[in-house]
């Protein structure tokens, strides 16, 4: 496995973990909902988080493999990530786009803000998966 495929699963399985935790603990469930500085803290506390564990895992693999760390993306890597990227892209604009409906149905600006960025978190865990599946496909 290289580098970047570890890489990939990495961040994937953090993506996961942090989309989990903001179903769980900050998203509010509702269309409406207040504003609450102990979401917003949770948030930002869960991706600092995410930051040091995935510079922290990186770390150690770079360290397991470091030749292969320091090799330039050729150009099969470079195709992955630029469908991958293509593939999130239409994810992630289909579902802030489609979040924008829910205006329609009662939902507050706070309300918005939650859904595009779960729709965001759900756009980077496709990118990274289709990432992954790729490196498996083509290996």
């Amino acid at each position: 496995m290289s580098f970047r495929e570890k890489s990939a699963w990495i961040i994937l399985v953090m993506l996961v973990l942090l989309t989990a935790l903001y179903l769980l603990h900050v998203f509010p469930w509702t269309l409406a909902p207040e504003p609450s500085y102990e979401r917003f803290h949770i948030l930002g506390a869960s991706i600092i988080a995410f930051v040091v564990i995935v510079v922290i895992a990186h770390i150690v693999v770079a360290i397991q493999s470091p030749r292969d760390a320091k090799t330039p993306k050729d150009e099969r890597e470079r195709l992955i990530e630029l469908k991958s990227t293509a593939v999130s892209a239409y994810v992630y604009a289909f579902l802030s786009l489609g979040s924008i409906v829910t205006l329609h149905a009662g939902a507050n600006q706070f309300g918005l803000a939650y859904l595009v960025t779960l729709a965001f978190g759900i756009a980077e865990i496709v990118n990274y998966a289709t990432r992954v599946y790729l490196y498996r496909r083509d290996s």
